[in-house]
């Protein structure tokens, strides 16, 4: 199995740690083996348009743990517009309970997906292609405990997309940048047709990166959650 690099795995390790999310020895090493492949598919297709494994590790991963960190250690998560695999790969490697599935419309990404998830020999996860509202089976809609779409759609859209496949009480996951109050009000009309509501805002910076980052969890009302005027 391909392992992290040390910088790698410092950079990761003590990320972790920051998050109180703590990776054994299998996580680490099943990371490693991801990002193994995907290096070696990049060369060959765009999967994540960026120049170097460092980037990839800073950017997508680093965020990627970030969101599975308040995630349950049960449950199932819908990702819509998985990509390369972001976050959906790494939350499933560091919480293995959890059923996932991959929802992404273009079939190399696809291939990839699915080559990534044999050659690890990872267990309840699935690759479905498709998009979310258009093509794909409507047989999960309102019920994942948790969905993300990290990079599919502008916050709005991504919470369009996502909130019908929302149990009650589950949670959507939205990655935002600095401007924390323009994308709240883009986002606040879809809060009230949906019944969700904003639970909490995370704000952090991923290393040697200035730019303060925000992730929104958003959570859907069951039937006894009161809706307040104006929320």
């Amino acid at each position: 199995m391909s392992e992290l690099t040390s910088e790698e795995r410092r950079m990761v390790t003590e990320w972790a740690e920051g998050l109180r999310c703590p990776l054994g020895d299998r996580a680490l090493g099943l990371l490693g083996a991801y990002l193994a492949e995907l290096w070696e598919w990049n060369r060959r297709m765009n999967l994540t348009g960026l120049r170097s494994r460092e980037e990839v590790v800073r950017e997508l991963l680093l965020d990627s743990l970030m969101a599975g960190s308040i995630l349950p250690a049960g449950g199932s998560l819908l990702d819509i517009g998985s990509g390369a695999g972001f976050p959906a790969i790494p939350i499933k490697i560091c919480q293995p309970a959890v059923m996932v599935h991959l929802l992404e419309a273009n079939a190399r990404r696809v291939s990839f997906l699915r080559h990534v998830i044999r050659v690890m020999r990872l267990e309840g996860i699935e690759v479905f292609r498709g998009r979310a509202g258009e093509d794909w089976s409507k047989r999960s809609a309102g019920g994942y405990s948790c969905v993300t779409a990290r990079a599919v759609a502008p916050p709005p859209q991504a919470l369009r997309l996502g909130a019908p496949y929302l149990a009650p009480s589950g949670r959507m996951l939205l990655f935002a940048g600095e401007d924390l109050t323009a994308v709240v009000n883009s986002i606040d009309p879809q809060l009230q047709i949906f019944s969700i509501r904003l639970e909490q805002v995370l704000p952090y910076r991923l290393p040697r990166k200035p730019t303060l980052r925000h992730l929104l969890v958003l959570a859907k009302r069951d039937a006894d959650d009161p809706v307040r005027e104006g929320h």
